[in-house]
């Protein structure tokens, strides 16, 4: 814990630090009412890898913070003050840190309370929602057509990033489709699908690639095709091929986008992500705000899926696969042993990390 007032910065001597690799600040006092500033001599930084800024009362990076981008590999700045995604997406990017595999971004809420965004009203005249006298934290409406899409698809579209995390923030929305997606990565200059450049037999290429056999189906064509249903047995999404899957975050182990306020239908790239069950979707993905509405005062959730509903028949199958990796009506049973066999997973400890710091 540390105490840092509104316009004040880490002190000046961070930037004598110049070999460091690793460096961590949180817990900053009354971090949700306070705007602290990173300062510049950070940036100086030349060799610095992993950055955590938690908890500290952000709500701008420093304009040369762009200089971190040569070495940063992982950047957490977790509970912290940006009033949207582009504060962060604007310099934080592909292009500005080519390095970058984890950006963890989850818990940028200033209030813990607030779950109705339509009871707000009007924005202030600096376009940010207020609750008591304070921004609420990092809103952005992320429909097609909006800047906050934009901001969203940088990231989407980011095919080197291991993890992505944007939990308990106050985004609303429809998640891009799978036809938006493709036409962001075409301009993106991107593979929109998979193909056998993203497998490898090589363990050590684990952080760039599909190793081994469990995710071929993604290179079978349209010769087994699988559908996705709920628990109940009702169709989500029929007779999916490899083709109809765009090539989205391909090497992400860890994607979190809970305690939203998204709405309209999980998209084929999600629900048939190579990845999605090292995610734990149904908590850390489908799992919308309770109770919440968004700013034309709806309810929050998807509207093809939601925590409870969700089966994983359709992803791994139901029974031992053997070493086979090809099952009719099956998208990757090779996981059953590793997921089914290794029991429930512990919700309520995945689901803490997001409860913020609370005000003193």
């Amino acid at each position: 814990m540390f105490n840092l007032k509104s316009g004040e910065t880490l002190p000046k001597e961070v930037g004598n630090l110049k070999f460091l690799e690793s460096f961590s600040v949180t817990s900053n006092e009354n971090n949700q009412i306070r705007e602290v500033n990173l300062g510049d001599e950070i940036c100086s930084l030349k060799y610095l890898k992993n950055l955590t800024v938690q908890a500290y009362g952000l709500t701008q990076l420093p304009a040369n913070f762009i200089n971190l981008g040569k070495s940063l590999e992982s950047l957490n700045l977790v509970s912290n003050n940006f009033n949207k995604l582009s504060d962060i997406t604007d310099i934080v990017n592909e292009k500005n840190f080519p390095k970058l595999r984890n950006l963890i971004l989850y818990a940028q809420r200033r209030t813990d309370v607030l779950f109705d965004i339509a009871s707000l009203g009007e924005k202030n005249a600096s376009g940010v929602y207020v609750y008591n006298n304070y921004p609420i934290g990092l809103y952005g409406k992320v429909n097609a057509g909006t800047p906050d899409r934009q901001a969203l698809l940088k990231l989407l579209t980011w095919d080197k990033l291991n993890t992505l995390e944007l939990s308990y923030c106050f985004l609303e929305g429809e998640l891009p489709t799978d036809e938006e997606m493709t036409e962001a990565l075409e301009a993106a200059g991107k593979a929109t699908r998979y193909t056998k450049s993203d497998f490898s037999t090589n363990k050590e290429d684990y952080l760039d690639k599909l190793v081994g056999d469990t995710c071929k189906w993604l290179l079978s064509g349209g010769d087994n095709p699988v559908t996705c249903k709920h628990k109940d047995g009702s169709v989500v999404s029929a007779d999916v091929c490899p083709l109809q899957v765009p090539r989205v975050l391909p090497n992400c182990r860890q994607l979190s986008l809970n305690l939203n306020f998204f709405t309209g239908k999980v998209p084929n790239w999600i629900l048939f992500h190579p990845h999605l069950v090292e995610w734990n979707a149904p908590t850390m993905v489908f799992n919308q705000q309770p109770k919440g509405k968004n700013s034309d005062g709806a309810a929050v959730g998807f509207s093809n899926m939601t925590d409870d509903s969700y089966s994983y028949d359709y992803y791994y199958g139901t029974s031992d696969p053997g070493s086979n990796w090809e099952v009719p009506g099956v998208a990757y049973p090779l996981y059953y042993r590793t997921y089914v066999a290794a029991g429930d997973i512990d919700e309520a400890a995945l689901m803490a990390k997001y409860r913020r710091t609370k005000k003193k």
